[in-house]
């Protein structure tokens, strides 16, 4: 699944429950508000298996997760 592909499931509805399919065949339900954009890269939050899977690579979001403890960074105006 591409990137833009994501990203439209995501902003169709905000707070309605999405399921998006990786190309690993990973699952994930999420919201708009649970996501957190890290550049052109998608980072999302797994609660259920606590943990943070970075579904498109991205270096420096792995960097900012790690300085954060894994928690979100806020936003910049």
């Amino acid at each position: 699944m591409k990137q833009s592909e994501v990203e439209y499931i995501l902003k169709d509805d905000p707070e309605r429950v999405k399921e998006i399919r990786l190309n690993d065949g990973r699952r994930y339900r999420v919201r708009e508000r649970e996501r957190w954009m890290a550049g052109p890269y998608l980072v999302l939050l797994d609660e259920r298996n606590d943990f943070t899977f970075i579904a498109y690579h991205n270096i420096s979001a792995i960097r900012s997760l790690q300085r954060n403890g894994g928690r979100r960074s806020p936003r910049r105006q």
